[in-house]
């Protein structure tokens, strides 16, 4: 490649003949003037070493030039041109440093805010537990704690009061033989809490498989979707209310039929069952109404699954939508068939403080109402049904029901078996 002179130019650009260097406003008005929409005639001039055209040029291309190797080319520019470049390469590598020092320091705050976090949030297993509450964990422990939630609102109490009992249950347990003190950030709160979470799950688990054991016994009431969601429909909806408004005449003071149905029954049989083992520690005197409100809620919200047809379903020869049954995860949701015109939308079934704790608080003065030898009846009850449910007891006493319900004929019986 051979380049014109680039001496003839240099009066054009202001250039001094003394050391060639040019003026900004000059190379300012050389570049405004080289622009498409100010030429109205085409140049024949060589191009200018230092204007915006030579970018092109490559890099050895004007360290030749610069060197003194081509003839009839002044060196003196092009070595100008050369240092410019470098310097704009230089200044380029600068900034792309200082971005990546930034990316970096950006990255090491992001680390060390998760740092801290997992610092003030640490995560736990059974294992970080101390030594001497491994031992009596499941089977004194968390029962006992569990007996002392259910009395009360399980879906929120302050975190110190979480630590203050079960302060109170360690010292019961081991405190005397190895004395701690429990910290709300230690392992033994958290995985507490963890346990409290799986239990409200199992009741809401257990809810739904109570519910699909009554279509099961009934099956030839409860055939089609359709059926179950009108069922549900009508528990739910007034003045019915199986939960607690069946009451009515003289003996509405004594609730006679509130909690009574089979579903809430074998639900709170969960809790009837954890709480076997647990130690005696003072609060937990009283009845469980936490405990058999959530069961409520729970059973609340599975109906209202079948009500909006949110549950796994198959299409029988007929065309009916019907359980399907052959699948074990029963609590899975799917979306409703186009014909109920129910959302795709399933996060407003997640069974949680948010969407259920109206509920629970609406259930939760009536529980509070029952005297205590209902209270008596209802854990009786809620033990044989959870038992049988769960086929611990292959054979069940017949037991006579107070008021009907959801299945009137889901009482197991001995004839039965």
């Amino acid at each position: 490649m051979r380049l014109g002179s680039p001496l003839k130019p240099l009066r054009r650009m202001g250039l001094d003949e003394a050391d060639k260097t040019p003026t900004q406003s000059a190379v300012n008005k050389a570049r405004n003037a080289g622009t498409p929409s100010d030429r109205s005639y085409t140049s024949t001039q060589p191009r200018s070493p230092l204007s915006d055209e030579m970018e092109g040029v490559s890099e050895g291309e004007i360290i030749r030039h610069a060197s003194g190797l081509v003839e009839d080319q002044d060196a003196r520019v092009w070595t100008k041109v050369l240092k410019a470049k470098k310097d704009l390469k230089a200044k380029q590598d600068s900034k792309t440093n200082q971005d990546s020092e930034a990316n970096q320091d950006s990255k090491a705050n992001q680390k060390s805010k998760a740092d801290q976090k997992a610092k003030k949030d640490p995560k736990f297993t059974l294992a970080d537990l101390p030594q001497p509450l491994q031992r009596y964990w499941k089977t004194h422990f968390v029962p006992t704690f569990i007996a002392w939630t259910g009395g009360r609102n399980i879906w929120e109490f302050p975190l110190e009061v979480k630590r203050e009992i079960c302060q109170q249950v360690y010292n019961m347990i081991c405190g005397r033989s190895h004395p701690m003190r429990i910290s709300v950030t230690g392992s033994v709160l958290f995985c507490m809490k963890s346990r409290l979470d799986q239990y409200k799950h199992t009741v809401s688990v257990e809810a739904e498989l109570a519910i699909d054991m009554g279509f099961e016994k009934n099956a030839a009431m409860y055939e089609t979707m359709e059926s179950r969601r009108i069922f549900a429909m009508n528990e739910l909806g007034p003045p019915t209310r199986f939960l607690y408004c069946t009451s009515v005449g003289p003996d509405q003071k004594d609730f006679r039929g509130c909690f009574m149905t089979d579903a809430i029954l074998q639900t709170f049989g969960v809790f009837v069952f954890l709480t076997r083992p647990a130690m005696k520690l003072r609060g937990t005197e009283g009845p469980p109404v936490g405990a058999l409100a959530l069961a409520a809620t729970a059973v609340c919200r599975a109906l209202e699954r079948y009500r909006e047809r949110r549950v796994r379903y198959k299409t029988d020869k007929n065309g009916n939508y019907v359980l399907d049954n052959r699948h074990n995860k029963l609590t899975e949701t799917m979306p409703a068939p186009p014909a109920s015109g129910a959302s795709d939308n399933i996060v407003d079934f997640h069974f949680s403080s948010p969407n259920y704790e109206s509920v629970y608080h609406d259930i939760e003065p009536y529980a509070r109402r029952i005297k205590d030898e209902k209270w008596n009846q209802i854990l009786e009850l809620s033990r044989t049904l959870y038992h049988s449910s769960n086929r611990t007891f292959r054979r069940c006493r017949p037991i006579r029901r107070l008021q009907p319900g959801l299945g009137q004929q889901l009482i197991p019986h001995a004839d039965d078996e």
